[in-house]
């Protein structure tokens, strides 16, 4: 991904029937909009979802890391991060780590292809 979301207010996210997982994000440092979109979903997970949510880092995992942020993805997901048979099989999961509020967790059916980031009017 080209734009670094590194303390980008988290605003919405949607599930669109036709093209996927919508989150919505607020750069405040140039008080613009932006939405990130992901296709091929398999599996969403929203945790704490708060008034304020405020993005530390967006991760991807391809394949298995010892990293406490691998853990928790696995842990959002339901999968056993000893054994995660859905990222062995080549899918993928993407993190957006929180620095306050809501965490999310996707799995994504095959390889990550990189998700679409629009500005919104």
């Amino acid at each position: 991904m080209s734009v670094d979301v590194h303390d980008f207010e988290l605003t919405g996210i949607r599930v669109e029937r036709d093209s996927g997982v919508v989150v919505s994000l607020f750069d405040g440092s140039v008080s613009q909009g932006f939405d990130l979109g992901f296709r091929r979903v398999k599996r969403i997970v929203v945790d704490g979802f708060a008034m304020q949510n405020i993005v530390f880092e967006l991760k991807i995992f391809s394949k298995r890391e010892a990293s406490f942020e691998f853990q928790r993805c696995c842990f959002l997901l339901g999968i056993d991060s000893s054994n995660p048979r859905e990222i062995d099989d080549g899918d993928s999961m993407v993190f957006i780590e929180a620095s306050v509020g809501a965490e999310v967790a996707l799995l994504m059916d095959g390889a990550w292809e990189g998700g679409e980031l629009s500005a919104k009017m």
